[in-house]
């Protein structure tokens, strides 16, 4: 039982980090579109 237990929680930490990486990489994403669209609406005048 306890061995079974060591191998979920194995498998959870596994799982966080890879949803940490590409929760990350969705924000770098999402933070570089959001500048590009900032620029955008600066050069013709709107913010």
């Amino acid at each position: 039982m306890l061995d079974k237990q060591g191998s979920t929680l194995g498998e959870i930490q596994g799982l966080r980090l890879d949803m940490k990486s590409y929760m990350n990489q969705r924000f770098e994403r999402i933070e570089t579109d959001l500048a590009e669209l900032k620029a955008s609406m600066r050069g013709r005048g709107i913010i």
